[in-house]
């Protein structure tokens, strides 16, 4: 398996969190995307692959997808079945930097695997055609930079109070919307306008990308008490509760899928194997 990272410089930063190249596969039936508060765009650069998203763990239902599609607001993880032809490059936008960019309305892309095309129209379709007939992974990523980059979006005020509001987000919602100046009724209008979530949802999230980070750097030892009271949980009934909604296992077993393939940590974002017990009816 082949991972390149990039990050665009200044002004695309503001909008776009990263892009990743992955190419080859390994021997496993699923690949799970966590959820992270942004909207991702998924190119695949073999033109005649199809890709497949589960429309849940217990059903065999899924929806098939070619070329480009986005992955709309994610408030649970999205399971997609292993295709060892496979190669894509996946863009994240930051939290509310899709809708700051391209001005699309969130309500566009609710839900997952709606085609890019449809989203950005035309224009894009000549893209991906210029990102399929260039060699180099470098190469594909200035492509795509170029392309965005046309949009010419400057911050507005809304957005900078999106970005302060995510890059603070671990701080008592009060006190935030307190600091932005603004009422509570056209705060959480703006972020639901930029970003698809409310405060607190977008607060949940964060959380549960912090405990996500941590079961990462210390699996091998997890002190699962010390989680339980450094991100404010109840007790571990409701840091079990609270992960299973977004990740569709329990911490436990991320924990196992984590231990079980060394890749994971190539794509922190994802789980690239999942214990057999999840996945029924497959």
């Amino acid at each position: 398996m082949h991972i390149q990272h990039y990050t665009p410089g200044y002004p695309l930063a503001n909008f776009i969190q990263h892009m990743v190249y992955v190419s080859g596969s390994l021997p496993i039936p699923y690949i799970k995307e966590l959820p992270e508060g942004g909207i991702n765009l998924v190119i695949e650069l073999n033109e005649h692959t199809k890709n497949s998203v589960l429309l849940s763990e217990q059903s065999t239902g899924n929806i098939e997808m070619k070329h480009a599609w986005i992955s709309g607001i994610q408030k649970q993880a999205v399971l997609y079945r292993n295709n060892p032809d496979s190669t894509i490059i996946s863009i994240r936008f930051t939290p509310g930097g899709f809708f700051s960019l391209t001005k699309i309305p969130i309500t566009a892309i609710a839900h997952v695997g709606i085609e890019a095309e449809a989203i950005l129209g035309n224009s894009f379709r000549q893209c991906y055609q210029q990102v399929l007939n260039t060699v180099r992974i470098e190469d594909k990523f200035q492509v795509l930079e170029n392309y965005f980059l046309h949009y010419t979006a400057h911050e507005s005020m809304e957005q900078e109070v999106v970005k302060f509001m995510h890059e603070n987000i671990d701080k008592p919602i009060d006190w935030l919307i307190f600091k932005t100046g603004y009422s509570q009724k056209h705060v959480i209008h703006m972020l639901k306008k930029h970003t698809g979530f409310t405060p607190k949802l977008l607060q949940r999230i964060n959380r549960f990308r912090l405990v996500v980070n941590e079961l990462q750097r210390h699996k091998e030892h997890v002190d699962w008490f010390s989680i339980v009271q450094r991100y404010g949980y109840h007790d571990q009934a409701h840091l079990i509760r609270d992960f299973t909604d977004f990740a569709g296992i329990r911490p436990m077993e991320y924990v196992a899928s984590q231990l079980s393939n060394e890749k994971n940590i190539l794509v922190p974002d994802m789980i690239l194997q999942l214990p057999d017990s999840k996945i029924k009816g497959q």
